[in-house]
């Protein structure tokens, strides 16, 4: 479920989308991976316009997920998500973790953090009480999200969210046969900040160079701190995981198509849809980037304009501004007036 990125529950303008019903012939399509406790709740602001497809390896949490799931247009499938065992990219994995162990460990301290200390602990005493926790009867089966839509038929995918655990870059990849094919608008992935410098770890610097090599430029992004063994912080949360300080070890990553850019048809060699257009418009409102929702409607004002009235969306982004509420175009005046009525009062 994790969405760790800046949330907006409260985003205007995709309410007043969905509720002018925009998306109910056109909805907006979401591939969940790693959907364990469900779909996050910012993607349920669409409403019965979403339809998703949720994979988890846990048998018992997916067949929970289904009976208790009200939307008929959300589907989960007990699946692992990744490439076939025969596939370069893993058969380089595990050569290039033959070759030196030592590097793997250097640059991944994870098993140092105090979270880590706490989890064995907590195994241990589990154990001298000879108390197994239970475990969900996890699937053997493995498949790629390309393959799954191309044997389900889906034509349309409007974002893809990954959350492995480990595999994301892996689960990433599998999807690459259908970014351009399912016109996919972005990914939410998680990544760890930490790792070797191998071209087959799971870092930031290979799913960032993944996500550029297929058009998407890097939105938001979050960072998840663990403080060490040796001197253990607060734990942010009520739970044996990330601390309100230490090393940042993983983030939640935004990638988008950058379809307000000059160059975006160079790069893209298409033209988004108005829906799409609306839908990317979205999700950068619910992500906390009004400021690039913004951007795309003046861009794309004219073709968006059939569909929904351009100034309303603006004015529906808009900001207060020191506690008062202006029109979008009264808002950017003043900035163009009196750009230090926007310092800091």
């Amino acid at each position: 479920m994790s969405l760790e990125i800046n949330i907006n529950y409260s985003p205007k303008m995709l309410q007043s989308l969905v509720e002018a019903a925009v998306f109910r012939q056109d909805r907006f399509s979401l591939i969940d991976v790693g959907c364990s406790g469900g779909i996050h709740p910012a993607w349920r602001l669409f409403k019965d316009q979403l339809e998703a497809y949720g994979f988890d390896p846990k048998k018992n949490e997916c067949a929970r997920l289904s009976k208790e799931e009200k939307n008929p247009n959300v589907k989960y499938f007990t699946y692992w998500v990744g490439l076939p065992d025969d596939h370069e990219f893993l058969k380089r994995k595990k050569t290039q973790e033959l070759e030196n162990p030592a590097i793997y460990s250097y640059f991944n301290p994870f098993k140092r953090a105090s979270c880590w200390s706490a989890l064995q602990s907590e195994a241990q005493q589990a154990c001298a009480r000879k108390a197994t926790p239970p475990r969900d009867d996890l699937s053997d089966q493995r498949i790629g999200i390309a393959q799954f839509v191309k044997d389900m038929g889906v034509e349309n995918i409007d974002m893809i969210k990954i959350d492995t655990d480990g595999s994301d870059l892996e689960a990433a990849m599998s999807c690459q046969d259908i970014i351009r094919k399912c016109n996919v608008l972005g990914f939410m992935i998680e990544s760890a900040y930490i790792h070797s410098f191998h071209d087959t770890v799971n870092s930031y610097a290979n799913v960032d160079g993944f996500m550029k090599r297929n058009g998407f430029s890097l939105f938001a992004m979050s960072v998840h701190c663990y403080s060490r063994a040796d001197l253990p912080m607060q734990f942010e949360y009520p739970m044996l995981a990330k601390t309100v300080s230490g090393q940042p070890i993983w983030g939640d990553l935004l990638y988008c198509r950058d379809a307000a850019s000059p160059e975006y048809s160079e790069i893209w060699k298409d033209e988004l849809s108005t829906s799409k257009l609306l839908k990317l418009a979205c999700v950068f409102e619910l992500f906390s980037l009004p400021d690039c929702a913004a951007e795309l409607i003046n861009k794309h004002s004219q073709k968006i304009s059939d569909t929904a009235n351009p100034k309303k969306l603006l004015n529906l982004l808009t900001p207060p501004l020191n506690g008062k509420t202006l029109p979008y175009e009264e808002y950017t005046k003043r900035f163009r007036e009196e750009p230090t009525s926007f310092f800091p009062k």
